[in-house]
């Protein structure tokens, strides 16, 4: 079956579409990471416009295929069985991934006893590991779509609370990402992708959503990155303001990922048995390029686009390689790559 004969609500975890997209996605947090830390964003103006394309929809795009994929998973078990699994899958890589920031950053201190640094371990892998944020954001997120969905399998209620996520959620990061998997999940659900045609729009159609597109990317702001800007609305005395840069971000994401998803779909992209093993181990080449990119960037400090580029470079092979080595070792797919 190749990649045109796959409808979008046939989608699953090994549909082409999906490893393709998140193929392109992981590739893209690799090199906003790169230009973020190397400095490069800020030395030219084609730096900084390719680094706000990308922080303008990655983590939509991922959040969505999350939500998406984890809708498909309440329909074949109980949401009780989902949430248990993907939590296990998603803890444990993650308690692993923060023991080097946890000993390196100041955490760890080693004249307390060993509980409290078990504690402050758990801590730090839970609220504080900026490093991971992303999957901290995706747990959370599963366990309230999966309660949600035990309680009003029509996603009634989980509309709801990613309203109410909008006004009173603290952590905006954690907002932003729930939003969107709540959307993947209500997407797969009433069929959003077919209704909205994704793949099958005509050229003119395209072209009209990429100058809508660009004509926002234009006006995109750092402070309206979610990592800079605020989500909350409850106590904000210019709520009104805040309400608009976030309903503005939230469309900028959702066009970016709308385009992506289509036009993988309507050009056929598929890159074989790499998108494959990237798709499959996004979580621990997320997790592993950001140690890489951190770590490597204090000791060497690259600059500009010549050190952003041998900071992707460096960091991307590091964790293909990497994911591709524990892939052979079965007894630590679970607890590094996050698989079943």
């Amino acid at each position: 079956m190749n990649s045109n004969t796959n409808t979008a609500d046939n989608l699953n975890s090994r549909d082409r579409t999906i490893d393709v997209c998140k193929c392109i996605a992981i590739i893209l947090v690799i090199l906003g990471h790169s230009l973020q830390y190397s400095g490069a964003r800020d030395d030219s103006a084609v730096c900084k416009a390719v680094y706000m394309l990308i922080y303008s929809f990655h983590m939509p795009l991922f959040a969505l295929i999350s939500g998406y994929l984890l809708s498909k998973s309440l329909t074949r078990r109980s949401p009780l069985k989902v949430a248990a699994g993907r939590s296990i899958r998603l803890i444990v890589p993650m308690f692993i991934y923060s023991l080097i920031p946890f000993f390196t950053e100041g955490v760890y201190t080693g004249g307390e006893s060993l509980l409290l640094n078990i504690r402050h371990l758990c801590g730090f892998t839970a609220i504080g590991n900026g490093l991971i944020w992303f999957l901290q954001a995706v747990l959370y997120s599963t366990l309230i779509i999966c309660l949600a969905m035990a309680v009003d399998k029509r996603g009634i209620l989980l509309g709801v609370l990613m309203v109410t996520s909008l006004i009173f959620t603290p952590d905006y990061m954690v907002a932003f990402i729930f939003v969107f998997m709540g959307l993947g999940v209500i997407c797969d659900r009433y069929r959003l992708s077919v209704r909205l045609k994704t793949g099958s729009l005509p050229g003119w159609g395209y072209v009209v959503l990429l100058i809508l597109y660009a004509v926002m990317l234009i006006f995109y702001k750092d402070s309206y990155l979610i990592y800079t800007g605020t989500w909350q609305l409850w106590g904000e005395s210019d709520w009104l303001r805040v309400l608009a840069i976030d309903i503005y971000r939230f469309l900028i994401g959702l066009l970016g990922s709308y385009l992506m998803v289509s036009g993988v779909k309507k050009l056929g992209i598929e890159f074989g048995s790499f998108a494959r093993l990237v798709s499959a181990n996004t979580l621990a080449i997320y997790a592993v390029s950001n140690l890489v990119i951190v770590y490597f960037t204090r000791y060497s400090e690259p600059k500009g686009l010549t050190g952003a580029l041998l900071l992707f470079a460096l960091s991307a092979l590091f964790s293909l390689l990497y994911v591709w080595l524990v892939g052979f070792i079965r007894l630590l797919r679970m607890p590094l790559l996050g698989h079943k």
